[in-house]
């Protein structure tokens, strides 16, 4: 074997070792907001995450003289919006939701994302991409079908499926202004708004008094949980196509439902298993063909 080829086995090994981190790193930001839900409340988490962030995105910005301004700002704003009522989406679904629901749910996205993205981006998809979009929904009656244990339809589980549809808004934008924008950035502007619109509510609804230290463990946790989950993610992107690096990330839900079972003992029915394997087979398979054949003007 020569250089070559073994420089490339070792950028792709790299690559996956870091895919693999940030989808396990991704699972334990989500049992931290699990062990935090009596502590702090979904907006304070958001808060903590957003301060968090944005200073480790001042600090990294600094030391690699990255400008953190962008272009495309108006867009970048945009995703820091959609973002926000993601992950407050998803973390109130997290704390009343199995971890594998709530999860599996999540991973709907790439068949939200490829309706929008013709919309946004102009992308267009064939027929058999319908059907893997029909799959995906088939899975989710599924694991929404009434009289499993855990699967009655709720307030909760349409949480987890507002967070898939939001999630698949930001990953749409932030593929619009990929190409101009360091990875950063975009996170950057997440942290952003989170602080600005998180502030009060987080401040004021619920007094900080007299809290354990457990919870403040927690909280700390699960800020440096999420922010190292979203770095090693930006590494895995220097060596691996962002399809391998969404497929890899899958596993999230997989190390979520084992550590759902070990730590909460988290049960499932045998519908909410199907239907969670047809939506992960139908986000891989959207997340690995070649969608976008043949672009067209953007209407948005």
């Amino acid at each position: 074997m020569n250089l070559q080829a073994v420089s490339f086995v070792r950028e792709r090994w790299t690559g996956f070792c870091f895919a693999l981190a940030s989808a396990l790193f991704f699972s334990l930001l989500n049992v931290a907001i699990r062990y935090s839900e009596p502590y702090f409340d979904v907006w304070q988490i958001m808060f903590a995450r957003s301060v968090f962030g944005l200073l480790a995105m001042l600090l990294v910005a600094r030391l690699s003289r990255v400008s953190l301004g962008g272009v495309e700002r108006k867009t970048m704003l945009l995703i820091g919006v959609v973002s926000v009522i993601n992950v407050i989406c998803l973390t109130a679904a997290i704390f009343r939701l199995p971890l594998f629901e709530a999860l599996v749910l999540l991973y709907l996205y790439p068949v939200f994302a490829a309706l929008l993205s013709p919309l946004i981006n102009g992308d267009r998809f064939g027929g058999s991409d319908w059907g893997l979009i029909v799959l995906g929904l088939v899975g989710t009656v599924l694991v929404l079908w009434p009289g499993e244990l855990h699967s009655q339809l709720s307030s909760a589980h349409l949480l987890a499926l507002g967070a898939a549809l939001s999630y698949a808004l930001t990953t749409t934008l932030i593929r619009r202004v990929a190409r101009l924008n360091n990875p950063l950035i975009p996170f950057f502007y997440i942290c952003l708004v989170g602080c600005i619109v998180c502030a009060i509510p987080a401040l004021a609804l619920k007094p900080l008094v007299n809290l354990p230290l457990v919870g403040w463990v927690g909280l700390f946790s699960l800020c440096l949980f999420g922010l190292l989950a979203y770095l090693a993610s930006i590494k895995a992107l220097q060596y691996l196509p962002s399809p391998r690096v969404g497929v890899i990330s899958m596993a999230e839900v997989l190390f979520s439902s084992l550590l759902g079972f070990w730590l909460f003992h988290e049960h499932l029915g045998s519908l909410a298993l199907t239907g969670g394997a047809l939506i992960m087979v139908s986000g891989l398979l959207l997340s690995i063909k070649p969608l976008y054949r043949h672009p067209v003007k953007a209407v948005l």
